[in-house]
């Protein structure tokens, strides 16, 4: 008898499509980024600076490449959990949480868009959905909004604990500016440019 080599286990294969941070003591929920190039060594600045914001906020990071990734994931978590997402992947992962009722939907979607023409067609996209608990946001490139994604993400936390997710409706405040290093782990969330 010849033994054959046995394939790598699941967990192995999806190594080299997610990227997940947690800190002890934290993760009672999830800041899920679905993006093609999340994982990219051109991602980095921003991965470390959304890292340091759900850590800030309590929350664990997970990076999955497409949307297939997070239609497994999102099947499986039990946890609350917000959506950052690009064009891209953003119809096949709405489409994945309302096929499963209002179980298993994030707090709120963000969609990321590289261009203003991108920006249009979501926002008309976005308005031909039926009416959600789950508020959707259309933004511009992700680099340019992060005033906006840290006072989701504030709002998020705020939403858990009076469980309303309309209270993430976007509001003014004096939310800090990417990327400035996160103010609660100054020390362990520096970040270096690639």
């Amino acid at each position: 008898q010849t033994l054959t080599k046995k394939p790598r286990d699941s967990k192995q294969k999806l190594s080299v499509r997610k990227f997940r941070s947690s800190k002890r003591g934290i993760g009672k929920w999830t800041v899920v980024w679905c993006c093609d190039a999340s994982l990219s060594n051109d991602s980095k600045t921003v991965r470390d600076w959304l890292v340091c914001q759900a850590h800030e906020h309590g929350a664990e990071f997970l990076c999955l490449r497409k949307a297939h990734h997070f239609d497994h994931w999102s099947s499986l978590t039990t946890k609350p959990y917000v959506l950052l997402t690009d064009w891209r992947e953003t119809k096949h992962c709405v489409a994945t949480v309302t096929g499963r009722g209002l179980e298993g939907r994030p707090i709120f979607t963000s969609v990321f868009c590289i261009d203003a023409a991108q920006q249009v067609r979501g926002k008309r996209w976005a308005a031909n959905l039926a009416e959600r608990q789950d508020p959707i946001y259309i933004h511009g490139e992700l680099s340019s909004v992060q005033s906006s994604v840290a006072r989701l993400l504030s709002q998020a936390v705020k939403a858990q604990s009076i469980d309303d997710p309309q209270s993430t409706q976007l509001v003014e405040d004096n939310a800090r500016l990417w990327p400035g290093p996160c103010q609660a782990e100054k020390n362990a969330c520096q970040y270096r440019t690639v």
